[in-house]
């Protein structure tokens, strides 16, 4: 089944900024209105890093598909740089407002997919929304421990971030304009070699290069910052204690391997707690947290990944 793309404009909920999104459908239309899978993509990156391969393969099997980006990232309007739980779930959710809207939307079969922080947004807001809002949810190396990831990700600098993070949170008080500052390891546009002398807030194992594959360098020039008052959200949250309230079919699938971002145990954790959870890890012990993003490398860890998603809509959201 081929696919059509649209550009589409969504109005978030702060006033006159609009969220840029891509919705991929189904060729030739089904006659009758089809379900949506909307998917939200992690901290600091867009719509274009990597989850395209999963809304392509969503819509070749008859779904209707919506990419887009959070206020102030890709192509969206909004502050640049902000890193905010709440914002970015108030967006999934003018997302899903939008959504209901469109005639050949099937309103009740709305499904959240998420990928890395954007999963945890996704658990939290299906655990926050009436229990009926949402058909399933599916979480691709979920982030769902703060405390996890602060463990796995600890290094100097990592600490001395925290630090700066602190100051300019106390400064968010006093109305100081925020601290700008660079969220992994500089890595070369053009052939993805580290910058010697770059650092940044997550520098572990294959963290800057896993970035640099996913975007195909874009990710340095134009993602690469974050506001560091934002960055203690990263290390405050257990959104996994909310996969109790979830009563949608829930998926979890992080990667077998080690993940330097989202441990994989702490979806495993999530998936118990959820009435209908799911879990199925992904790859080998050789795969990393970028491996689901590329067909073709690490032992085909994404094409795992497609196939299992959509065994699970086929079962929970047939088309």
């Amino acid at each position: 089944m081929s696919s059509t793309h649209q550009s589409v404009q969504i109005p978030s909920p702060e006033a006159g900024v609009q969220l840029a999104g891509v919705r991929i459908s189904p060729e030739p239309r089904p006659a009758t209105p089809s379900p949506l899978v909307i998917l939200a993509h992690g901290v600091t990156c867009t719509k274009d890093y990597g989850i395209q391969v999963y809304a392509e393969a969503f819509a070749s099997a008859g779904y209707e598909t919506l990419l887009f980006d959070y206020r102030g990232w890709g192509e969206s309007q909004g502050t640049k740089h902000r890193v905010s739980f709440k914002e970015q779930q108030d967006d999934i959710r003018s997302v899903v407002r939008w959504a209901r809207q469109q005639p050949d939307v099937d309103s009740k079969r709305i499904v959240l997919w998420g990928s890395s922080l954007g999963a945890g947004h996704c658990l939290a807001v299906a655990a926050k929304d009436p229990p009926s809002s949402y058909a399933a949810v599916i979480c691709l190396n979920p982030y769902t421990s703060g405390y996890a990831t602060l463990l796995r990700a600890l290094t100097p600098w990592a600490m001395a971030y925290s630090v700066v993070a602190l100051i300019d949170g106390a400064g968010s008080l006093l109305g100081t304009k925020p601290i700008i500052c660079r969220f992994t390891q500089h890595c070369d546009p053009e052939t993805g070699a580290k910058r010697k002398f770059s650092r940044g807030v997550l520098i572990t194992g294959k963290v800057p290069q896993g970035f640099w594959r996913v975007s195909g360098g874009a990710y340095f020039p134009h993602s690469n910052h974050a506001q560091a008052r934002n960055l203690l959200q990263l290390l405050n949250s257990e959104v996994w204690l909310s996969a109790s309230k979830v009563t949608a079919p829930i998926l979890f699938t992080p990667i077998k391997g080690k993940d330097e971002l989202c441990p994989p145990w702490t979806a495993a954790r999530a998936a118990k707690r959820a009435p209908r959870g799911e879990y199925q890890g992904l790859g080998d012990r050789q795969s990393n947290h970028f491996s689901v993003y590329q067909p073709g490398l690490d032992t085909n860890c994404a094409e795992q990944g497609v196939a299992v998603h959509l065994d699970f809509l086929k079962r929970t959201v047939p088309v």
